[in-house]
Order: structure tokens, then sequence, then C-alpha cells
């Protein structure tokens, strides 16, 4: 059983998916009770799933995303066990950051092996739960989602959908591969300290580019191509860098492939 509760206005992919799996209705409540206070006091876009067997979850992730899991383990029967479906759940979607909530400490242990991100005690204690998503929302931003604030809501954008970000006066715009653009008040320098150093240049004072959207590479006039047929300059100062910089992501991107 699945149910969705969606709020703002803007296209599911700008919002953090959320998924809740417990069968206890009152723990149910207070997780979204907990998760509606956290966000909208930072008025951040989010969607909650809410799913009663760890087995509905796993069949709803093989069509969409979820970002952030709250896993109960106690569910009454031996195949709908938290724990293994955990460890299933990170194995086929490691971009998944699952939160085991438990009252029995010596489950710990297995949570560890299973590469749970963190744990919660239950019931609930609400410092505890904040400090969790706090932790939670830095690791997404490292590695997952990007948060900025336009029009005085906080909007998450996926770090792969990013193709560059460009900088103007009093602020910085966000160009993605879906096609849609950004504006934010923070500055590049902001940008380029919170994105990966190691999948993003910044080539010249008004541009930081992901190396994964680089098409091609014109080393006679100092331009880059990335997808979608845009073409933009490289500082000459910064040239030898970027090289550099391409080189070793293409290298690693070619291993992990």
């Amino acid at each position: 059983m699945q149910k969705t509760d969606i709020t703002g206005q803007s296209d599911l992919s700008d919002k953090i998916q959320l998924a809740l799996c417990d069968d206890n209705v009152t723990t149910m409540k207070n997780l979204e009770h907990f998760i509606k206070s956290y966000f909208d006091e930072q008025h951040t876009e989010y969607v909650i799933h809410q799913f009663l067997t760890p087995s509905d979850v796993f069949k709803y992730m093989n069509k969409a995303k979820i970002h952030i899991l709250f896993m109960d383990l106690e569910f009454g029967k031996e195949e709908e066990d938290g724990m293994l479906w955990t460890k299933k759940i990170i194995d086929s979607f490691p971009g998944t950051l699952v939160l085991i909530l438990t009252a029995y400490e010596n489950r710990y242990k297995e949570g560890y092996r299973a590469k749970a991100f963190r744990f919660m005690t239950k019931p609930l204690i609400l410092q505890e739960f904040r400090e969790n998503l706090d932790d939670c929302l830095d690791e997404l931003g490292r590695t997952h989602m990007l948060q900025i604030k336009q029009n005085h809501v906080v909007v998450s954008l996926a770090v792969k959908d990013i193709v560059y970000i460009e900088a103007f006066i009093g602020g910085s715009s966000i160009h993605t591969h879906s096609g849609k653009i950004y504006y934010s008040e923070n500055s590049l320098l902001y940008f380029e300290q919170q994105l990966a150093k190691d999948s993003f240049f910044r080539i010249h004072k008004s541009y930081l580019i992901h190396l994964t959207h680089v098409t091609d590479i014109f080393t006679g006039k100092h331009e880059v191509m990335l997808s979608k047929s845009i073409r933009l300059p490289v500082s000459r100062r910064k040239w030898t860098d970027f090289q550099s910089s391409y080189i070793r992501f293409d290298v690693s991107q070619n291993r992990e492939g």
C-alpha cells in the first residue's frame, strides 16, 4: 500500500523525494509531522511517499527515485524484514540514503553491515531526527542534489542535470540538461565550493562547467563544447589545468563504466 503526499507547485524533479516505510500508524504520523515541520521551516519543496512493507518500497524504486528512506525493521513477516530489504535497496540503488528506525540497539551492527546511512531511535526523538536530516541534506548536496533559493523558495536540483553555471551581477544562472534555467543570489564561487571538484571545473571567471557534459574540446580556440551544442570560452591561464582535470575525470568515468 502506498500513499503519496505532494507539497509545492514545481515539477517533481525539483523536490526532495522521501519514503516512509513502517506498519505503525503512529510512527508514520509522527514522521510525517516532523518532516513537514523541518522542510517547511526551510521553505524546501519535498514529496512524501508512504509504504507499509519494504517490498512495496523496492517495487516503487524500480520506477522512481527516492533520495531519503526511513525504514522500520519489524513487519511481522520474515520475508519483510526491514534489514534484509535495506541491504537489497542500498545494493540496487546506492544513491538512496536509508535511515533505520528501531527500538533494538542489538540490530545496529546489522545496519552497519547493510551500510545504512543513520539510525533513529523509536519512539522518535525530535532533536535526533532533525540532526539526521541535516546530515542527509549535507550528503545529498555533495553527491546528488544542489539546493538553491529562487524567489524565496528553496529548490533542489539534480547535480547530474547541471550543464554549467554562469555568473552575472548579483548572482548566478544555472543551466540544466532538461532545458530549465534557475537563478540564484549565490555567487559562482559559492557553487564552486559546494560542488565536487572532481566533476566540476571553473573554466573562466564567468563559467563553472560540469565535466560530464563535455562533448568536445577546441585546443586552437581555447573553447569547450557542452551537450546541447553549447560552446563556452576557456581562460588561457586555466587551459592546461582544465585539460588535466578533464583527462582525470574521463579516465575515472571509464574505470567506473
